[in-house]
């Protein structure tokens, strides 16, 4: 049975080190910031980035219904 981890806390509280460290043992790791610059640049539009976390999290439930380990590192 595969595992959705969502990140939790304040900044600068090592939710993204954890995230890490769960994807060297396996998990997929989605990190809307990685995918906001790669795909808006340093503009960063609001309206956007809801829209990119929604395909995030729709992706990492197909992951997980096929089986793979998956942790959201969205700050939730």
């Amino acid at each position: 049975m595969a595992t959705l981890f969502l990140t939790v806390g304040l900044p600068a509280a090592g939710k993204t080190v954890r995230a890490r460290e769960l994807e060297r043992a396996g998990a997929l790791r989605l990190t809307t910031d990685d995918w906001v610059v790669r795909l808006f640049g340093p503009s960063n539009p609001p309206d956007q980035r809801d829209a990119l976390e929604g395909r995030l999290l729709w992706t990492a439930l197909q992951a997980v219904h096929r089986g793979v380990d998956v942790v959201l590192d969205f700050g939730c």
